[in-house]
């Protein structure tokens, strides 16, 4: 088993959210990350910068649910969108994060993750 840690920074907002959530706003992201499965010719399982590699996309971008009217508004504007089925909860990103991980690497067996959107607030997931 591997593990690392990988920050971000992004924005988000919480489509539908009557309360300060449903504002754009933005946090410096800390995701950990556990991965196990069969080591390479090379004994990785995944090499780490491939990991930070992967969540690249969502550094400096503003996380949004594919409904939300900024979505093209931003596009529009040559600014960096993820947009994902989902509200951009922490709960729902590391659920991202981690298929994200598990679907990409190929001889993966198990992905831990815990993405925190700030000190004292985390969602996890595991697959």
């Amino acid at each position: 088993m591997i593990g690392t840690t990988v920050y971000f920074d992004a924005g988000h907002r919480q489509l539908g959210d009557k309360g300060k959530c449903g504002k754009l706003h933005g946090h410096c992201w800390k995701v950990e990350i556990k991965i196990d499965g069969d080591v390479n010719d090379i004994g990785y399982i995944v090499d780490f910068k491939r990991i930070k590699d992967l969540l690249e996309p969502f550094d400096h971008a503003m996380i949004l649910h594919k409904d939300d009217e900024f979505v093209s508004i931003l596009q529009e504007r040559n600014q960096k969108v993820y947009v994902t089925d989902e509200n951009p909860s922490c709960e729902n990103l590391s659920v991202v994060i981690g298929y994200l991980i598990y679907e990409t690497f190929d001889n993966i067996s198990y992905c831990y993750v815990k993405l925190w959107e700030n000190h004292n607030s985390w969602g996890e997931y595991e697959i």
